[in-house]
């Protein structure tokens, strides 16, 4: 919740929402018993009546890396390379 992306886009829903809707994250996911894996974080645009899925993201832990999952493609893609792709 703290990507500057995701704080931008729900100050944007509060804004045009008038306050009626705002974003929510839910762990989905966590690693295994023996740490392996990553974090599924999903932010979603809470709606009053439905959660609409906007960002996935995986979070690993080690080595604390962040990265935005495409579900077009999936695949996961750098944060770097999302922001990039998210600017044109």
């Amino acid at each position: 919740m703290k990507l500057p992306e995701v704080i931008e886009l729900g100050n944007t829903i509060e804004k045009e929402s008038k306050g009626k809707h705002h974003l929510s994250a839910m762990i989905m996911e966590t690693p295994d018993e023996n740490g392996e894996g990553y974090y599924v974080v999903k932010v979603s645009e809470d709606t009053e009546d439905r959660l609409v899925g906007i960002y996935t993201f995986h979070v690993y832990v080690p080595p604390y890396e962040v990265m935005f999952y495409d579900p077009v493609e999936d695949k996961e893609v750098s944060l770097e390379k999302w922001r990039k792709g998210r600017k044109r």
